[in-house]
């Protein structure tokens, strides 16, 4: 036997040995190297480990805090236009600002049909706390069956304000069926001891478990509130339908603290008339006096209360006396009501009214106006309107532009009863005259005929 012969049988011999001492074919799948062989054989009287303990159940890891639907509702109201409304909550440790929410609408197959965006009632949304959106789809939508909400993007409040609690109260809620329109009016109140900046106000109609139904926007109200101080205020939900007549409601100030001290100083003579007009509107006319040394731009909330102090309804107004200079007295007329245009009959249940200030819409200015000549050239009633032309001159010193024609009507006691203004963009040069037109709705209870007018024109002067 050679060489050649011989290490095959030395190799198959080797192999016998080890298929012996590993008990047999199957060990065969795993070399165990020579020099680590003993270390792994365990002796035949090793004792039984002990029984495992089972592994811990890993905690689940907690979903991130962020800013995130709850709830929303999609539907078409009485006008056919499409809303996606809900409510958002801030989850996080930081206040968030201008909140964007977005919906995209879907047809059985899973189609998008439309995408809109929008805001939340509120420009501010601090830790915890929620507030509601109503994002309006005017295009015409067809074949949407489905809907999400989601939040698009918001940005963190970097002001270091801290937020503030209104306390709400005097509420009357008015639903009027022919529209299909919630009307809810009420009072916030600063109880706080710091100046409050209302960054939102909003109401939301609520199903039994506090799912939202449809959520309104406010009207009027102020945004500026001084310790103590408050304001009336108006949320609407338009032509939703009977779902929200009865429903629960939910109604969200947000507020935080001011350095704005608000400190301009007004009075209201008492020569206020409230009273419809001969075509059945209401109309709360008065005047204010401008009792700061500069001149003021002007805005006023007006309200009306019932018998118990409940709001019934709130409207804002610009004094048209613009900027009405120190000293000044402007004229008012708040003639445009919204629950009382939805529901006439909610007049009989008017027991007070108020005028204030709104600080927010109210600041000073740089200028004042120049008074011009203007005379009436012809004053006709027809029992229910008063047509009033005249003519407006520039006999100043300096053009003008931007002139505003007021007139007051006095009964035969002096008393404001009625005013009206227009506004003509075009101005006028040193000289120069121009003509004016306007009509304005005595009240019923007055004769028109006996009513004595005055006329006030004002532009600013060109620089």
């Amino acid at each position: 036997m050679n060489k050649r012969h011989l290490l095959p049988l030395v190799v198959v011999l080797l192999l016998s040995l080890l298929l012996v001492a590993c008990g047999g074919s199957g060990a065969a799948t795993t070399e165990v190297p020579p020099e680590t062989e003993a270390a792994t054989e365990a002796p035949a009287t090793q004792a039984p480990t002990e029984t495992p303990t089972e592994p811990p159940t890993p905690t689940p890891t907690e979903a991130p805090k962020d800013v995130a639907v709850d709830n929303f509702v999609f539907f078409e109201d009485a006008n056919g236009t499409v809303h996606v409304s809900g409510k958002v909550t801030n989850y996080t440790d930081k206040p968030v600002t201008d909140v964007e929410l977005s919906a995209t609408l879907t047809d059985d197959g899973g189609s998008v049909v439309a995408k809109e965006t929008g805001y939340t009632a509120s420009d501010v949304i601090y830790p915890g706390q929620s507030d509601y959106f109503d994002i309006i789809i005017y295009d015409e939508v067809e074949g949407a069956t489905q809907a999400e909400a989601e939040v698009a993007s918001y940005d963190l409040d970097e002001s270091g304000f801290s937020p503030l609690e209104m306390t709400i109260q005097g509420l009357s809620e008015i639903f009027v069926e022919d529209e299909g329109t919630l009307y809810v009016a009420g009072e916030m109140v600063n109880d706080n001891d710091e100046s409050a900046h209302i960054h939102g106000l909003s109401l939301a109609a609520l199903d039994e478990e506090g799912n939202v139904l449809a959520v309104g926007d406010a009207s009027s109200y102020g945004r500026m509130l001084l310790p103590g101080e408050s304001t009336p205020f108006l949320l609407t939900i338009e032509n939703y339908g009977p779902g929200v007549d009865g429903a629960a409601i939910d109604i969200v100030a947000t507020a935080s603290q001011t350095d704005e001290t608000f400190d301009y100083v007004f009075s209201f003579p008492d020569d206020i008339h409230f009273a419809p007009d001969n075509f059945g509107d209401i109309h709360l006319v008065g005047s204010v006096v401008n009792e700061n040394d500069e001149p003021m731009s002007v805005s006023l909330i007006g309200a009306l209360y019932d018998e118990n102090g409940n709001v019934l309804d709130a409207v804002t107004l610009d004094v048209p006396y613009d900027p009405l200079d120190p000293g000044a007295t402007g004229t008012y007329d708040f003639d445009y009501w919204h629950v009382l245009n939805a529901d006439p009959e909610i007049v009989d249940q008017v027991a007070a009214y108020s005028i204030q200030v709104d600080n927010y819409w109210t600041w000073s200015m740089d200028y004042t106006l120049m008074p011009m000549d203007a005379t009436i050239d012809d004053l006709s009633s027809d029992g229910y309107t008063i047509a009033i032309e005249g003519t407006v001159t520039n006999n100043g010193d300096t053009a003008v532009e931007n002139v505003s024609v007021i007139v007051n009507l006095y009964d035969q006691d002096g008393n404001l009863v009625a005013t009206g203004d227009t506004f003509m963009v075009d101005g006028l040069s040193i000289g120069d005259s121009t003509d004016f037109s306007l009509y304005i709705y005595p009240p019923d209870d007055v004769d028109s005929d006996s009513l004595t007018p005055e006329v006030i024109a004002l532009g600013k002067k060109v620089s």
